[in-house]
């Protein structure tokens, strides 16, 4: 869970708060849950006092940031520990424990805004929102996600995951146009139209341009590709291929 959310709050990076920000988070009640399930409160004073509570026992401890570092030094009676900014907005804190080794995350949410502390969803519905991520079925169990920013169009060169996550090379099909994604991004995108043959089979061609065929477009017959040869639709309409490939 933790390693989606890394990912997550990477790609929401330039949204985020800076630390510096002490008026977004001083005196709220923000809840950590730990390793064992437990719900921590933790209230920043602004005087530097941090109050601490678990099952209603509280501690009374210090907070300070450090400006030069941009980080907060946590002192919580048993230990002190120094975190690094990671992602920050009215409703999370996430925080990196300092340590070039020390990939864990210290999460505070606030429970006004998030009232059940699912983080994650809270931050795949903001990544969606913030960079225009449009979700679409892919089967029955997957969900593919792209990255539309300021485009309403899918575009060549869009990131792409699959159920959160990057996606291995692989085509999908919406509403009769393919689309190839190589690195998890838009590779290419192919129009399909289908030309009725003589003899009862079907001529597929993936088009570069939804209006023409062009000279490289693929073609297929029975989901494999074309033999070489010429095909005849028409007086006025024929295609020239070669080795599944449409030459001019």
């Amino acid at each position: 869970m933790k390693q989606h959310i890394k990912s997550l709050i990477d790609r929401l990076s330039r949204y985020s708060e800076k630390l510096d920000n002490i008026a977004l988070f001083a005196d709220k009640k923000w809840v950590l849950i730990d390793e064992n399930g437990n719900q921590q409160t933790y209230i920043f004073k602004r005087d530097g006092k941090l109050i601490m509570s678990l099952s209603g026992k509280v501690k009374m401890g210090t907070w300070e940031y450090l400006a030069e570092a941009k980080s907060i030094l946590i002192d919580r009676v048993q230990d002190q520990i120094l975190l690094n900014h990671a992602f920050f907005d009215q409703a999370i804190m996430i925080l990196k424990y300092d340590g070039t080794s020390n990939d864990d995350l210290f999460i505070l949410a606030d429970q006004n805004v998030i009232p059940n502390l699912d983080v994650n969803t809270y931050l795949k519905s903001l990544l969606h929102t913030r960079l225009n991520v449009r979700t679409y079925k892919l089967g029955s169990d997957n969900t593919i996600e792209i990255f539309h920013g300021d485009d309403s169009f899918i575009r060549i060169g869009m990131e792409v995951t699959i159920n959160g996550d990057s996606t291995e090379d692989r085509a999908f099909m919406r509403e009769n146009v393919k689309y190839y994604i190589n690195d998890s991004k838009i590779s290419r995108i192919a129009y399909l139209h289908e030309e009725n043959l003589k003899n009862g089979s079907v001529l597929l061609i993936e088009q570069k341009d939804p209006y023409s065929h062009q000279t490289g477009d693929k073609a297929y017959i029975d989901k494999l590709p074309a033999p070489t040869g010429k095909y005849k639709i028409n007086f006025f309409k024929n295609y020239k291929v070669v080795d599944g490939i449409i030459v001019l």
